[in-house]
């Protein structure tokens, strides 16, 4: 089995609940600091905290991410995922007067071969598998905590993943 890096992501919503503070601009936060972002790119109301897991496999701490460039590409792919899910979960708690505080998410992305292939040679002798833990934080009802649940898997980039997506490439001529 082959694995790729794990991601923790955090989503919380803002504490004023409800309303925006005047000359707030929330986005995404990476260890505190807000990326660079284009002066019309759109702002998110979340704030999310990623980290990937340490290079000692042995350590259970997670290290902050303070740039998108230490991600690797499915470390990329993970954050999309992570942070759509929290998104997702904080508007319908939001809408349904749910009282979600906080969501914690660890992703991990995996390769898992077939027993009998260790020398294949072809892309397709493995399967690729994303594990997701949610933990809901809030003063939860049971049957609450299980529609967040089932709400977490209506994420576009979770359906997206899920069902797959054709990509059309072409090459663009420079001359």
């Amino acid at each position: 089995m082959s694995k790729s890096r794990a991601l923790f992501l955090e989503g919380f919503w803002p504490p004023h609940r409800g309303g925006r503070l005047k000359g707030l601009r929330p986005g995404v936060r990476l260890r505190g600091r807000k990326p660079t972002f284009p002066k019309d790119a759109q702002w998110s109301r979340w704030e999310n905290t990623l980290a990937v897991d340490p290079h000692d496999p042995q350590t259970d701490e997670f290290s902050s991410v303070e740039h998108v460039h230490q991600l690797t590409p499915y470390g990329l792919l993970l954050a999309g995922l992570g942070a759509c899910t929290a998104i997702i979960l904080h508007t319908y708690a939001q809408h349904r007067d749910i009282p979600l505080d906080k969501v914690e998410l660890r992703l991990e992305y995996d390769h898992v071969f077939a027993e009998d292939c260790e020398t294949c040679e072809e892309i397709e002798e493995y399967r690729e598998q994303i594990e997701k833990e949610i933990v809901l934080i809030g003063d939860l009802t049971p049957e609450e905590r299980e529609r967040l649940y089932l709400v977490s898997h209506h994420c576009p980039i979770h359906k997206m993943l899920q069902q797959g997506i054709e990509i059309n490439s072409h090459l663009e001529n420079t001359d």
